[in-house]
C-alpha cells in the first residue's frame, strides 16, 4: 500500500538539536550549546526564527553549514539565504563563497583578506577585483572542487582538492597546488606543488616541488626546486635544483644540480652531480666531490655524453662518454676494456682509432685516478 504521509511533514519533524548533533558528527561547539536551550533544541527545523539560525550557523564551520544543508530542503534553503547575506570567516580567517553576488561584494569589502572560492564555474572575474576600495591587493583565494580559474596573473591563491588553475602568468601571483589541485602551465610567477598536487608544464617563473607534489615538464626560463619526495618527469631547459630526496626522470636540456637528489637518465644538458644519476646518454656531467654537507656524486651508468670527474666521484658501468678526470673511481661495463697510454695521458676502447673511440678517459695520471674492471680487479694504477 503507497505511504499518504507528507514529505514535508516528515522534514518539518526533524528538531533543531537532531539536525545540528548530525551535522557536527557529535558534540555541540560551546558556542551552540549556549544557545541551545531546551526549548529551542525540540523545536522543528521549520519553526526556528531566521534570526536564531543566523546565531547557530555564525558558529559552524563551512563543512558542518553544508552537511546541515544537506539534511532537508528547508534547511538547504535556510542557509543559502544565510550565505548570501553574510560573509563571515571561519576560525582560519577565510570567508568562503558560494555566489556571483557573494563574490561582488567580497572583492567590495577591503577588510576581506582571505576567500574560500566554491563557485562551480569559470571564475575569471576573480582577477578583476573591480570596485575593491582604493584598488587595494586581492585578497588571498583557496579555490576549492569544481571552480576553475583560466589565468592567474596577481594575488596569492591555494589550488585545492578538484580545483584547477589553466595557467598561472604573472611576476607577482603566488600559487600554492595542494592534494588534487591542478595547475596546467607556469609562464611567470611562483607556483610551490605539495603532496597529491600537478603541475603539467613550468615554462617560466619559479617552481617549488615539495614531497608528493608533481611536474610534468620544466623548460623555458623556469626556475624550479625539488625537494625530498617532489620529482620532475622532464627537464627540457630552465635552471633546476634537485635536493636530497627528490627526484627528477629524465634531463634533456638545460642546467641542473643535483644536491643529494636522483636523476634517473641525462640525455642532454649541464648537470652537476652531488648525488646520484642513474644513467648517462649524453649532455655534460659534472660529477663533484664531497662539498659541506653535499656528498661526492655518484653516476651507475655510462654509455655517452661528456662527464667529468672530481675527486672522490664514482662513475661505474662506463661503455662509452669522454671523460675529463680530476680523480674519482671508474668501473667499467661488462665486457669493456681499455688501452692505456700513460705517456699520452689517454685511455680509449682497445682496438678503437683513440680519435673515434666510443669511450676516451682523459687527463688521469697524477690524480689519483682509480680503473677498475667489471669484476673488481684494478686496471689503473696497475697492480704493484
Amino acid at each position: 500500500m503507497e505511504s499518504t504521509e507528507n514529505p514535508e511533514a516528515r522534514e518539518d519533524s526533524v528538531t533543531v538539536n537532531e539536525a545540528v548533533t548530525e551535522a557536527v558528527g557529535g558534540e555541540l561547539p560551546q558556542e551552540v550549546a549556549a544557545v541551545m536551550t531546551r526549548q529551542i533544541a525540540d523545536m522543528p527545523v521549520g519553526s526556528l526564527p531566521k534570526d536564531m539560525w543566523s546565531v547557530i550557523f555564525s558558529n559552524l564551520s563551512q563543512g558542518e553549514l553544508g552537511r546541515l544543508a544537506d539534511t532537508n530542503p528547508q534547511l538547504h534553503q535556510q542557509v543559502n539565504a544565510y550565505r548570501s547575506e553574510v560573509l563571515v570567516p571561519d576560525a582560519h580567517g577565510v570567508v568562503h563563497i558560494y555566489t556571483n553576488a557573494q563574490l561582488a561584494l567580497a572583492l567590495r569589502d577591503s577588510t576581506i583578506t582571505r576567500l574560500g572560492v566554491h563557485l562551480p564555474v569559470d571564475v575569471n572575474q576573480l582577477a578583476l577585483g573591480e570596485g575593491r576600495p582604493g584598488g587595494g591587493a586581492l585578497p588571498a583565494m583557496e579555490l576549492f572542487a569544481g571552480v576553475v580559474l583560466a589565468t592567474a596573473a596577481d594575488g596569492e591563491l591555494r589550488v585545492m582538492e578538484g580545483a584547477r588553475i589553466t595557467t598561472v602568468n604573472g611576476a607577482t601571483v603566488t600559487v600554492t597546488v595542494n592534494q588534487g589541485g591542478i595547475v596546467d602551465t607556469v609562464a611567470d610567477g611562483r607556483v610551490s606543488v605539495y603532496i597529491g598536487g600537478k603541475v603539467g608544464t613550468a615554462s617560466g617563473g619559479e617552481i617549488l616541488v615539495y614531497d608528493g607534489g608533481e611536474v610534468a615538464t620544466v623548460n623555458g626560463d623556469a626556475l624550479g626546486l625539488v625537494y625530498d619526495g617532489g620529482s620532475v618527469n622532464t627537464v627540457k631547459d630552465g635552471t633546476m635544483s634537485v635536493e636530497t630526496g627528490g627526484r627528477v626522470a629524465t634531463v634533456e636540456g638545460g642546467t641542473i644540480e643535483i644536491k643529494g637528489g636522483t636523476v634517473d637518465k641525462v640525455t642532454g644538458g649541464e648537470v652537476e652531480v652531488w648525488g646520484t644519476v642513474n644513467l648517462v646518454e649524453g649532455g655534460n656531467v659534472y660529477v663533484q666531490p664531497t662539498d659541506g654537507d653535499a656528498p661526492s656524486g655518484r653516476v651507475k651508468k655510462v654509455i655517452g655524453g661528456t662527464v667529468n670527474m672530481g675527486v672522490d666521484s664514482v662513475v661505474g658501468g662506463v661503455a662509452g662518454g669522454t671523460f675529463v678526470v680530476a680523480g674519482g673511481s671508474m668501473i667499467l661495463g661488462p665486457g669493456v676494456e681499455l688501452t692505456v697510454e700513460e705517456d699520452n695521458n689517454l685511455a680509449y676502447t682497445l682496438g678503437a682509432d683513440p680519435d673515434s673511440a666510443p669511450l676516451k678517459v682523459l687527463g688521469f695520471v697524477g690524480t689519483g685516478f682509480e680503473l677498475i674492471s667489471a669484476e673488481g680487479k684494478r686496471l689503473y694504477p696497475p697492480p704493484l
